[in-house]
């Protein structure tokens, strides 16, 4: 049975916070973020590593944004654990813009790849605010349905992204504009973020450092460098260098390491006070299916967007 504050929640924030974030904030961040600007680079790559002659380098062209979202995704579920939802998305989007002003103005291949991997900590950061929001401004009862809308737009974004890409490549404007795009957007709804979404603290009166001391920064440390040492050995094996070669084994053996060490932290609780990832939700079949479901179809989308161009 909902409390009173639930039901005042829904009414105080169902008709105004919820519509906004479903038809503003999340189609924008979700659409442009984690849908569009994962896949926008495919049809645009071909035309930067010839300007940039770094065919070489062209592998980290698709991995930069996802290795910055998949080691920092974690991180920013704890820090809104800790601090107030709306201020750390708005951060979110601004760590995404940075990426994003870097990659249209970048003087060379490295650049760009680092504006990439910075969109991806934003992008990933930004993705987690709109869940944790929706959370917060709605009723277990319509929960189910805004959830739902940030699926609805990543796909669309998926899809459009090296549309909207090659588009660009062939225009007069340039491959550039494809990042550019995103200061307009984020200008454009930043009324929305600044204004319209709630402010939420899950700890008011807490001071800071005590907030701070709650994350778990040995468990993220070691969740990061194995989950990029991973994507790095998948990402240059049999490319770059051999699958036998001393580099790719090197990275798998940090892979397995790294990996090994934070389940051990995590299940010992060393210096942990709230765990970085609950693993008794692996015990739910449910939760497993769907795992491995959204592994499946994400190999099955990004592999043709990235190749089929190329």
């Amino acid at each position: 049975m909902e409390s009173n504050a639930s039901r005042d929640l829904s009414n105080n924030s169902s008709h105004v916070v919820d519509i906004e974030l479903a038809e503003s904030k999340v189609g924008k961040e979700i659409l442009e973020t984690k849908g569009l600007d994962g896949t926008i680079v495919a049809d645009i790559q071909a035309t930067f590593v010839r300007e940039f002659n770094s065919i070489e380098k062209l592998p980290w062209n698709s991995v930069a944004f996802f290795l910055g979202a998949g080691a920092a995704v974690l991180s920013w579920g704890q820090v809104y654990g800790q601090f107030n939802a709306k201020y750390v998305f708005i951060t979110c989007i601004v760590i995404f813009e940075a990426g994003s002003a870097l990659c249209g103005g970048a003087p060379n291949i490295d650049a760009l790849i680092a504006g990439r991997a910075i969109c991806g900590v934003g992008g990933s950061g930004m993705y987690a605010g709109v869940l944790t929001i929706l959370s917060l401004t709605t009723t277990e009862k319509e929960r189910a349905f805004y959830v739902a809308v940030p699926g609805l737009t990543w796909g669309a974004g998926t899809v459009l992204g090296p549309v909207i890409g090659g588009a660009f490549a062939i225009s007069d404007v340039g491959w550039r504009f494809g990042f550019y795009i995103n200061l307009f957007i984020g200008a454009l709804f930043a009324p929305v973020y600044l204004f319209l979404v709630p402010s939420k603290d899950p700890r008011p009166g807490d001071a800071f450092l005590h907030r701070v001391k709650d994350i778990d920064f040995l468990g993220l440390t070691l969740l990061a460098g194995s989950t990029t040492a991973f994507i790095m050995a998948l990402c240059f094996g049999g490319l770059t260098y051999a699958w036998d070669s001393g580099r790719i084994i090197a990275l798998f053996v940090v892979t397995g390491v790294t990996f090994a060490l934070f389940i051990g932290q995590q299940l010992s609780g060393f210096g942990i006070r709230q765990k970085v990832f609950p693993f008794a939700l692996m015990k739910n079949i449910n939760v497993v299916i769907i795992f491995l479901n959204e592994t499946c179809s994400a190999t099955a989308c990004f592999l043709p967007c990235y190749f089929i161009p190329l």
